[in-house]
């Protein structure tokens, strides 16, 4: 679930506390998945998740998700 409460001019907070993680994964040594989190101190701000079928392809977004 994304929080709609983190917006700036509801969290103060929010550049101060913001971390983001992304893990890359290889299933099968051809498909690539990538997720992209980013979180505050109330929750979720972002979400993403993206794929590509080979190493020097770019990834396309499958699921993203802001508040």
């Amino acid at each position: 679930m994304v929080h709609a409460n983190n917006l700036k001019r509801n969290c103060g907070k929010e550049d101060s506390t913001r971390q983001s993680f992304e893990l890359e994964v290889l299933l099968d040594g051809k498909y690539f998945y990538l997720y992209h989190l980013e979180i505050d101190f109330i929750g979720i701000v972002r979400e993403e998740l993206s794929y590509k079928g080979q190493y020097l392809q770019e990834y396309q977004q499958v699921m993203s998700a802001a508040g």
